[in-house]
């Protein structure tokens, strides 16, 4: 085989995307350990990965990202399902962790009820 013939077979005719020169997202990541830390004695939302949500004081969260949570209520797709006094969220099930926004909170829960008395006057 002859140095040309092994160049040919050496390039590809397929073309490797470029990327992009700017940074494609906007938020860079970060370590959640320090943000937990900050959270503690706070209202948090927790929000799993099964669409049920938590909202409660943070009591404790441990080096693997489980959560303590205390007066909490349960919540799905915006409903209140119980109030528990203690629960402990195992890490592996947690979807996002972030302060309690009550002024956001009590505006999603205002055009939920909007959206589902629209559907019930349908």
């Amino acid at each position: 085989m002859s140095d040309k013939d092994s160049d040919r077979s050496s390039k590809s005719s397929v073309k490797l995307l470029e990327l992009p020169k700017k940074e494609v997202t906007s938020s860079k990541p970060f370590n959640p350990k320090p943000f937990l830390a900050t959270l503690v004695g706070q209202e948090i939302n927790v929000k799993l990965k099964w669409g049920m949500e938590y909202r409660g004081k943070l009591v404790c969260a441990d080096t693997y990202m489980n959560v303590q949570l205390e007066n909490a209520e349960e919540y799905i797709e915006g409903k209140t399902l119980a109030k528990i006094r203690k629960v402990l969220i195992r890490c592996n099930n947690i979807l996002y962790v972030h302060k309690f926004d009550r002024a956001r909170f009590e505006k999603e829960q205002r055009e939920r009820e909007a959206r589902e008395q629209r559907y019930e006057e349908e």
